[in-house]
């Protein structure tokens, strides 16, 4: 089969797929088969590979939410009350049912999680980032990581030229 961008040809892998979530950050799920152009790296899911890469973010972010302390969590009507309507309109609302607010079910109920209610009713959107994303400007500040196990992932190597006579000092 050959590629629409640049007409190189695919080939079968299997590997992690990178998935940015609102939620959970970047996600790596697992054993996605694909095809992938041997020149432009353009991919191609296989079919069902969706279906399995959306169920492992779901599962990703349910997890995240559940991890929660409860006191973070109100419920549907102390929810509605912050939002200045009422049960009903809640519970009608379009863009709640479709999950813009994060919520968690204990024993049959919905809980939503207070700082999601809160960023909703400023921009119509409570989805929020639930990983602490760290940001080091200073290497000294970064800690002491002897002894302890860091994984990296492995990226494609770039090819570059360096110009001629580039690094000579007269």
């Amino acid at each position: 089969m050959q590629c629409n961008n640049c007409g190189g040809t695919y080939i079968e892998i299997s590997d992690d797929y990178k998935f940015e979530s609102l939620i959970a950050g970047t996600l790596w799920a697992p054993d996605i088969h694909s095809l992938r152009c041997s020149r432009c790296t353009n991919r191609l899911l296989a079919p069902g590979e969706h279906k399995k890469i959306l169920d492992y973010v779901r599962d990703k972010e349910s997890e995240l939410i559940s991890q929660q302390p409860i006191s973070h969590f109100i419920s549907a009507g102390e929810a509605a009350s912050m939002l200045a309507m009422t049960k009903q309109a809640f519970s009608k609302n379009k863009k709640i049912i479709r999950g813009f607010i994060l919520f968690t079910v204990i024993d049959d109920r919905k809980y939503y999680l207070k700082k999601s209610v809160e960023q909703f009713k400023l921009t119509g959107d409570g989805r929020i980032c639930l990983v602490v994303k760290e940001e080091y400007s200073d290497p000294l500040s970064w800690g002491d990581y002897s002894g302890k196990i860091i994984k990296f992932r492995q990226k494609e190597p770039i090819e570059t030229t360096i110009p001629e006579g580039a690094f000579k000092y007269e």
